[in-house]
């Protein structure tokens, strides 16, 4: 489990099947072991508006999805980077 996620957290997300942003957002940062507060810094939003997300209680408007898209694509491409040049992150 990544540290500051409950497991009930954890456990909703992993088994959640469906295929929506908030879905695939709460993956890719259990995935990438990325805690709240660096996701809700990089998206310009509260970590509880992360947490309502992850839990279904709300849903991303569509500019913070187009938000979201960039951010994980960018992540995705600094981890390639890092991992090509052996650097870590």
């Amino acid at each position: 489990m990544t540290y500051g996620y409950s497991q009930r957290l954890v456990d909703a997300i992993q088994n959640d099947d469906s295929k929506s942003l908030d879905v695939a957002l709460g993956k890719f940062l259990l995935r990438n072991n990325i805690p709240v507060t660096e996701a809700s810094e990089a998206l310009g939003v509260s970590r509880m508006t992360i947490y309502n997300w992850l839990m279904g209680e709300t849903h991303p408007s569509k500019e913070n999805g187009f938000r979201i898209i960039g951010w994980m694509r960018t992540y995705k491409k600094a981890q390639r980077e890092a991992k090509e040049k052996h650097v870590p992150l």
